[in-house]
């Protein structure tokens, strides 16, 4: 396993966070190039890239038919790299009515439910063209204990099920 990380010398030599989609997607085609068996990104893409030339025009009523859409590339690199993407729940009073409800993979049936499963009341995903060009996704929550230390993590939650 190797992490690719967004570091402080990252930061300094390509700017300030968030990067361009199109700069993302140069990444994740070096790392898919460089043979990873599979990328998984703790980062969440739930607006429109700003600094795409095509949201700009757009912006300024100019004619955008042949100008690069930096969601699109990054889509296209996701949808041909074994990209795993992020999405996180929430759990304030704020609720998401219409969020589609991601497909989960049940290895094991059977377990005895001896712990607390959470159940979220909204969730943070990836705009549409990138959650749906995704090799896959996983939620990155954690919720801390009483004192503030993050001492095991939710490998389940209840979304969208109706009662």
């Amino acid at each position: 396993m190797v992490i690719v990380d967004i570091d402080e010398a990252s930061l300094e030599k390509y700017g300030q966070w968030p990067w361009s989609r199109l700069r993302v997607s140069e990444l994740i085609r070096k790392i898919s190039d460089a043979r990873a068996g599979i990328i998984g990104l703790d980062i969440i893409f739930s607006e429109p890239d700003k600094s795409s030339p095509h949201t700009i025009a757009s912006q300024l009523k100019i004619n955008i038919e042949n100008l690069d859409n930096y969601d699109q590339i990054l889509a296209k690199t996701f949808a041909t790299t074994p990209t795993v993407g992020g999405y996180f729940f929430r759990f304030d009073k704020k609720t998401h009515e219409n969020m589609p409800i991601i497909p989960a993979v049940f290895i094991e049936k059977g377990l005895q439910n001896n712990h607390t499963v959470l159940e979220p009341k909204g969730v943070v995903l990836n705009i549409d063209i990138l959650q749906n060009s995704l090799y896959s996704s996983g939620f990155f929550n954690n919720v801390p204990d009483a004192d503030g230390m993050v001492r095991s993590v939710s490998l389940v939650m209840i979304w969208g099920l109706k009662r």
